[in-house]
């Protein structure tokens, strides 16, 4: 994110390396594991929709400070487990903040069923988006800031005692 002299801020988005025009389903396993949707991980091919639930995780991270699909032992399986079935929670207090339209969305993003996730046009016409995101006035920031530093010393301190052992 940049800043700018008008107080106006410009997102900058990078490493298109796999971009390409969909014209037909894709079968290219690719991704990181954190984002990666349930059809590229079911290997039957897959169209936009899966930018639209990379989307949702994004979202989710930005909202709270850590990703809804987490491996307790940092196992990829695991992890990949959970994402096929989509199992992800708003847990407490982290989302007690957050409004309920900004969770509705994130849930219309992650559906596992890709013809059922929102589109792009959906989520422009989502109710949290038309309202520009409005929070209740807390500072969010700090707050997701916090939490994904806990995020991370718990997964610097997971990958200590797994070096030990």
């Amino acid at each position: 994110v940049q800043h700018n002299a008008d107080k106006s801020t410009t997102l900058k988005l990078a490493d298109f390396g796999l971009a390409k025009q969909v014209t037909k389903p894709i079968f290219t396993v690719c991704g990181t594991p954190t984002y990666v949707a349930p059809e590229i991980l079911a290997e039957k091919g897959y169209g936009l929709e899966v930018d639209m639930w990379a989307a949702g995780v994004i979202l989710y991270i930005l909202l709270c400070g850590f990703p809804p699909f987490r491996s307790q032992d940092r196992d990829q399986e695991e992890l990949f487990q959970i994402i096929q079935l989509g199992h992800y929670e708003f847990l407490s207090p982290y989302w007690d903040n957050i409004s309920a339209a900004a969770k509705d969305l994130i849930t219309r993003l992650l559906i596992v069923d890709p013809q059922k996730r929102y589109t792009a046009r959906q989520v422009l016409q989502h109710p949290w988006i038309r309202t520009a995101g409005k929070t209740n006035g807390r500072n969010l920031q700090r707050e997701v800031t916090i939490n994904i530093e806990r995020h991370f010393r718990a997964q610097r301190r997971k990958e200590a005692v797994d070096e030990d052992t």
